[in-house]
């Protein structure tokens, strides 16, 4: 890990590489390093130096947030488009079957019917010739 600072005084620098010493002592010590580094992510990093953050670092968790909030709100709507799609999409499958069956079949026959019970009904698997009627394995009933 690198950290680079920029100071003008040596008593500075000696207590950074002291502050830097302490926490990796400290990191090594627990073998917690991803804590480390998702407090760095977050900026928490000079929380726990016991340092206070620089003011540019505050303007940017500010921004970072109304990002974040923005990015919800596009997901929202991305979401609700997608979902008035997918109805327009629906509306137009039915619009189209009843077109076909409409005009291949003529207008008074009904329309077709899709059984959406799971449950085959008995005449499921029977067959009609010429006025018997089969069932599934070939038998007369």
């Amino acid at each position: 890990m690198v950290i680079k600072v920029f100071l003008a005084s040596s008593s500075g620098s000696t207590a950074i590489k002291k502050k830097q010493q302490d926490v990796l002592g400290y990191l090594e010590a627990l073998k917690d390093y991803e804590t480390f580094f998702d407090a760095k992510e977050d900026n928490q990093v000079f929380a726990f130096l016991g340092l206070q953050p620089p003011p540019a670092i505050k303007e940017e968790e500010e921004e970072n947030e109304w990002d974040q909030e923005a990015k919800e709100e596009e997901e929202e709507l991305r979401q609700l488009e997608e979902g008035e799609e997918e109805e327009e999409e629906e509306e137009e499958i039915e619009e189209e079957l009843e077109e076909a069956s409409g005009n291949e079949a003529g207008e008074n026959t009904p329309p077709i019917v899709v059984n959406q019970n799971l449950e085959p009904s008995p005449l499921d698997a029977q067959a009609v010739h010429n006025g018997n009627i089969y069932t599934s394995t070939g038998h007369l009933r």
